[in-house]
């Protein structure tokens, strides 16, 4: 006679822990991308970091044309290139920040709720009684199958 040991089959429950686990790993994935976001959203809407950024750009083109790896036509250019650069686009991009953000939150949000119309909310009942059907056939067969063993 087999060991008595404790075993118990629910892949419905199995199922429902996988899901959990991925809706945590997306949970994680979404705190840390979120973390991302709002560091870098911070650090692109922060004045004092964007002037920073510029300065250090200036740095490393004068950097360049003194090692040699851009020329002095380069160089010009360059820094013309970030003027024009921010005369144009920067307070555009900087708005863009703020526009990405709520686009994003958008996106999720939808994706969330679509996720959620595709799930019923109710088991349906034939479903509830085809369950309890197989789940009395297969007590009436291991009432058979077990009498069976024990004669033997």
């Amino acid at each position: 006679m087999p060991k008595s040991s404790m075993v118990y089959k629910n892949t419905y429950l199995e199922r429902i822990g996988e899901l959990m686990r991925h809706c945590m790993d997306l949970a994680k994935t979404v705190d840390e991308a979120m973390n991302d976001i709002k560091n870098m959203s911070a650090d692109l809407r922060n004045p004092e970091r964007v002037a920073e950024m510029f300065r250090m750009d200036s740095e490393f083109v004068i950097q360049s044309f003194m090692s040699g790896v851009m020329t002095e036509e380069e160089a010009r250019d360059t820094l013309k290139r970030l003027r024009l650069y921010v005369l144009n686009q920067l307070q555009k991009h900087f708005e863009l920040v703020v526009q990405l953000l709520k686009d994003t939150e958008k996106k999720v949000c939808e994706v969330i709720e679509n996720t959620i119309k595709e799930v019923q909310t109710e088991l349906p009942k034939e479903v509830m009684e085809e369950i309890e059907y197989n789940l009395k056939k297969a007590r009436e067969d291991l009432d058979v199958i077990s009498k069976g063993m024990r004669h033997d």
